[in-house]
């Protein structure tokens, strides 16, 4: 990486906000990814292991749902709080 890259302010913001929206898009597909194998194990087969194992699938996707709350969190303004420690040091630069 180019060590005179330069990187505007709003566009590290507005990076932050699409990674923060994708993850939104990700967690409303894991509900109705969810609503789905739900509707399936408990209408559409009678077979115990099958339904077993859809039920394990939706288990799975809970999981990941919880880590990408917890991604959210963690990523919540940080760009914002990044800048402001950048220009907190460049006040000494200068």
């Amino acid at each position: 990486m180019s060590k005179n890259l330069k990187i505007a302010d709003n566009e590290f913001i507005a990076a932050e906000a699409r990674v923060l929206a994708y993850i939104e898009i990700l967690k409303d597909l894991g509900v109705e990814y969810i609503s789905l194998v739900d509707s399936i194990s408990n209408e559409a087969f009678q077979d115990i292991l099958i339904t077993n194992k859809l039920r394990s699938l939706a288990t799975d996707m809970n999981s990941i749902m919880a880590s990408l709350d917890v991604l959210s969190e963690l990523l919540a303004n940080k760009a914002k709080s990044f800048i402001q420690d950048i220009d907190e040091k460049d006040q000494f630069i200068y």
